[in-house]
């Protein structure tokens, strides 16, 4: 737990890592935190079902994102892990 945390603040310190990155994990943490969301939670069950579902997505794409990292950073390339894509260059048809 306290390896996990330390590589996520790592992860947010990182200057290869895109600020958007940055700010959709942080986001998604407010989300679930902040009590007006998408369904209000005093509305029983349907309230605290969208929290569950927005938390499982952050945790599963959180966890994928940091192990990535993880093995970039082992393998001595700390930048962009590529499983939450950023293109900033658009496709030309």
């Amino acid at each position: 737990m306290i390896k996990r945390l330390r590589l996520t603040l790592s992860y947010l310190r990182d200057k290869e890592i895109p600020v958007v990155k940055k700010l959709l994990f942080m986001a998604s943490l407010l989300y679930f935190i902040f009590p007006a969301d998408i369904v209000p939670d005093f509305i029983l069950g349907l309230g605290l079902l969208d929290d569950v579902t927005v938390l499982a997505f952050i945790w599963a794409a959180y966890k994928a994102e940091l192990d990535a990292y993880e093995e970039k950073k082992r393998a001595g390339k700390t930048g962009e892990a590529r499983i939450i894509r950023i293109d900033s260059k658009r496709k030309e048809d």
